[in-house]
Formats: structure tokens, C-alpha cells, sequence
């Protein structure tokens, strides 16, 4: 029975799925709202995926102040860059 891989390229396999499954439950964020400006401390730039609070800020009146997004973006260069270094593990361990 041939071996698909070695013991060095199915742990880099996993490294690489840890960190894709942990930049999915933590992605980057961004705000877009009105015109009124807001410190950008209070949006920070992760959060958990399903965070009560990810979706929308309010004003202590109650108003809307805009809402956080998740940034598709940097996202998605995130899992190439993780997708891509995994790839050059695997490759740079096989024998």
C-alpha cells in the first residue's frame, strides 16, 4: 500500500487547518457608517464570528451609528496566504 504522506506534511497539513479554522472564526472586521465620526478603539479589528455585538453599533439614544462588517477582503488574502504557505509545507517535505 503506497503512503500519501509523511508524518512532516500531515502535521503541516494540520497547522495549516488550524489556522485557516481560526482566521474563519476570528476575520477581520471593518465599520462602515454614517457621518458621524467614532473612535475606532470601540470597533475592534476581530472578534468570535457569532458575537452578539459584531453586527451593529448604537448611540445611547438609541440611534444608529453604523454597522461592522466583516472585511471580505483581507479575508479572503488571508486564507490564499494560509492555503498558499501550506502548500510550500507540503511540497518543501516531500520526498
Amino acid at each position: 500500500m503506497m503512503k500519501v504522506m509523511n508524518n512532516k506534511q500531515f502535521v503541516a497539513l494540520m497547522i495549516g487547518l488550524l489556522f485557516l479554522a481560526a482566521c474563519a472564526l476570528f476575520p477581520p472586521r471593518r465599520f462602515s457608517g454614517s457621518t458621524i465620526s467614532i473612535n475606532k478603539s470601540t470597533v475592534p479589528p476581530r472578534a468570535f464570528l457569532y458575537h452578539q455585538r459584531l453586527h451593529r453599533l448604537g448611540s445611547d439614544e438609541g440611534g444608529d451609528l453604523g454597522k461592522v462588517e466583516i472585511d471580505m477582503g483581507k479575508a479572503l488574502a488571508e486564507f490564499v496566504l494560509v492555503v498558499s504557505l501550506t502548500g510550500v509545507a507540503l511540497a518543501y517535505y516531500r520526498r
